[in-house]
């Protein structure tokens, strides 16, 4: 048998390094270019930035990248989802008047130039502030489900993202910025007036990011994807108004959810604010889609039942098929032995040993976990809007270089190994 070259092991040994070393290697987002060379990275941004733009505005540009971080972290406490992929990219562009997500250069967003350093209501980058935010929430939403309600969440109309800037840049301290959104949206003598807006800023105020977190958590945990619900009774197509983006059956599913996450049927403050209504501007065919408080009680008390039942250890997969599909009417199960045992904490028990809506009459909610302290300008802290300042003269937490290599030091160690007993087995032949 030939005898391999003794220089084999030495080889051998140099790839598996590289290997190693190639894992772990911070993960890196997808390259700027010419156009918009790199100009800041951190673990959670990278920052791409138009030569001309940066030439003539790169102190304004540069007062963002300690900006760009804290979004990025506040969005994951608010969702409860942190991104694989992370570092997203934020591309400041040419003066085009434009922002989108993704960026050109992957997930992340892109930014017109001139936000960063043009004026509105006073306040020098508004739009930087807002927009670099208002595209990187409509990414984490997606990262919960896509299909959110054109009509009264985001696309059409966006009440949803811009109620939350408002709460987003007053938590992290831009309250400057935070009280001209406020202004352009909730003031009735605002052009930009938008009672839905409106509504989410009220519902930010009861219930806080931990009532939205709940809610997105609770989403993600169930598996449902909006995209996935059917048009009732059959539930194998999707149509417009009948399942698909808007219709009733979506109204009334992220309502049932909004509402599991507060604790309460917020149904009613939701019609009150012109939920299910055809919205401005909508130039075709309409139909309402107003959420019902029956039905969303009826989807919420799926929810409770499937969990009650999966924690007593019942087969529920065709009960949770069902409800993720739309037809909450058939997603039953049978009634535990003991509800207060099995009841998930964010549904009640009834005398039946029924887990329901924790808002049923009669039912008796079960006791919420401690949820922990709040974070900085968490309005869950008090009343009102939070803390103004909410952190942000502190740290953006930002992790430059190896950040997360430690968990590769076994995988590193296993190559080692491998190496050295493909290097014995070569010098014995």
């Amino acid at each position: 048998m030939q005898r391999l070259p003794a220089l084999v092991p030495i080889t051998v040994m140099a790839l598996v390094l590289a290997l190693a070393v190639a894992l772990i290697a911070p993960s890196r987002a997808q390259a700027c270019d010419n156009r918009a060379p790199e100009r800041y990275r951190s673990a959670t941004t990278v920052w791409c930035v138009n030569p001309g733009i940066w030439a003539s505005n790169q102190h304004d540009i540069e007062k963002f990248f300690p900006y760009g971080d804290k979004v990025i972290l506040k969005l994951e406490e608010l969702f409860a989802v942190v991104p694989t992929d992370l570092p997203y990219t934020i591309e400041v562009t040419e003066a085009n008047g434009g922002a989108m997500t993704p960026s050109n250069y992957g997930p992340g967003c892109a930014v017109t130039g001139d936000a960063f350093f043009n004026d509105f209501g006073g306040v020098q980058g508004y739009w930087g502030y807002l927009l670099v935010l208002h595209e990187l929430i409509n990414q984490w939403t997606g990262l919960v489900t896509g299909g959110w309600p054109t009509d009264w969440w985001a696309d059409h109309r966006s009440p949803f993202p811009n109620s939350m800037d408002e709460q987003i840049m007053r938590t992290l301290g831009e309250t400057r910025a935070a009280d001209a959104q406020h202004n352009r949206f909730a003031d009735p003598q605002s052009g930009d007036y938008d009672p839905e807006v409106v509504m989410f800023n009220e519902h930010f105020d009861a219930y806080g990011f931990a009532g939205l977190r709940r809610a997105f958590q609770l989403i993600k945990n169930d598996g449902l994807s909006w995209g996935d619900l059917r048009d009732p009774p059959a539930y194998q197509d999707q149509t417009e108004f009948g399942s698909g983006n808007p219709s009733k059956l979506l109204s009334n599913y992220v309502t049932a959810y909004l509402s599991l996450g507060a604790g309460a049927d917020v149904t009613a403050k939701f019609l009150a604010r012109t939920v299910g209504q055809k919205p401005p501007n909508w130039d075709h065919e309409w139909q309402d889609t107003s959420p019902s408080s029956a039905e969303v009680t009826a989807i919420a008390g799926a929810h409770c039942a499937i969990g009650a039942a999966a924690k007593a250890g019942q087969n529920v997969s065709a009960a949770r098929s069902a409800l993720r599909k739309g037809d909450f009417a058939g997603a039953t199960v049978a009634a535990t032995s003991n509800c207060m045992q099995y009841c998930p904490s964010e549904c009640a028990c009834t005398g039946a040993n029924e887990c329901v809506a924790p808002w049923v009459s009669g039912a008796t909610p079960q006791p919420m976990p401690d949820a922990g302290p709040p974070g900085p300008g968490d309005p869950d802290a008090g009343p009102g809007h939070g803390n103004s300042d909410g952190g942000a003269s502190g740290s953006c937490g930002c992790r430059v270089g190896g950040a997360g290599a430690l968990p590769l030091l076994p995988a590193l160690f296993a190559l080692t190994l491998l190496g050295l007993l493909m290097a014995r087995r070569a010098r014995r032949r």
